[in-house]
């Protein structure tokens, strides 16, 4: 995940920068003085590199990365639970359509709405008068 990468760059940065460089070489002037011991040469080189003051931007940057994969976790959690949803609406569908087909509803969905309305009509009027 590029959000999940981006929280260990950010962390990274917490420590210094730290390189190495080496050269090696053998210089002569002619061929001859080639294969001399005091042709060879060599040099070696360090460096490191940290920020000691930067006012807590590497610790924001951080937290900014660590919000933005807990939002892509969020999205990701809702779009599964979503795909679950429409699954389910589908197999209730499918097993609605086969029971009306076979007859063992007892009751036609267009009578069982009519009267699930009524009974909520004479609810609501019972309670407002």
């Amino acid at each position: 995940m590029d959000a999940n990468a981006r929280i260990g760059i950010g962390k990274a940065a917490y420590y210094p920068d730290v390189s190495l460089t080496g050269t090696a070489g053998v210089q002569g002037s002619s061929l001859a003085k080639l294969l001399s011991a005091s042709v060879f040469f060599w040099s070696l080189g360090g460096n490191a590199a940290q920020t000691l003051v930067d006012f807590g931007a590497r610790r924001a940057t951080v937290r900014q990365y660590e919000a933005e994969y807990n939002a892509a976790v969020a999205n990701y959690r809702e779009t599964v639970l979503n795909a679950f949803k429409e699954v389910e609406d589908y197999l209730v569908a499918t097993r609605t359509l086969a029971e009306q087909g076979t007859g063992r509803s007892s009751r036609s969905p267009r009578r069982s709405a009519t009267s699930s309305s009524r009974r909520s009509a004479t609810a609501t009027a019972s309670t407002t008068t």
